[in-house]
């Protein structure tokens, strides 16, 4: 069971995150990448979207549909 607000992602999810960040042809995808990955580090949606220049809500959504 994962501790609430933090997201936990196995080897091969990261890995594909990852790649996604790097080769993503659509920068939307890449933020999107970029986002998961900083959230399953330990941060907060609203130092995810200051890290990556989003806004709070729109990290908080994304994050909601990567659970």
């Amino acid at each position: 069971m994962r501790k609430a607000g933090r997201l936990e992602l196995n080897e091969a999810q990261r890995m594909e995150l990852e790649r996604g960040y790097r080769l993503g042809k659509k920068h939307c995808f890449r933020m999107r990448c970029l986002a998961i990955l900083l959230k399953a580090e330990g941060l907060s949606a609203a130092k995810v979207g200051e890290r990556t220049e989003m806004e709070q809500h729109t990290v908080s959504k994304w994050l909601k549909h990567a659970a």
